[in-house]
């Protein structure tokens, strides 16, 4: 109970990802199949109460995500 977890995921680009409304789109020519991934993931961490952060740097695009007071309670196990 009262476990905390955080999650790190990076990934290598060679394109300098690109904002709008200080969001993240894509850049690929099927726009309607693509650019989902990210929003679902900030949608269920805010669902869960959690905390997620992107950052492009170096070439190296970084997402950080942390959960916190995660118990069976909320069904987590």
């Amino acid at each position: 109970k009262k476990e905390m977890i955080f999650i790190k995921v990076e990934n290598n680009y060679c394109k300098d990802p690109v904002m709008k409304n200080g969001d993240y789109i894509t850049t690929k020519k099927e726009k309607s199949v693509h650019g989902y991934g990210l929003k679902s993931v900030k949608r269920i961490v805010h669902k869960h109460d959690g905390m997620i952060t992107c950052q492009a740097e170096n070439k190296v695009f970084t997402v950080k995500i942390s959960f916190f007071n995660m118990d069976d309670e909320k069904g987590y196990e």
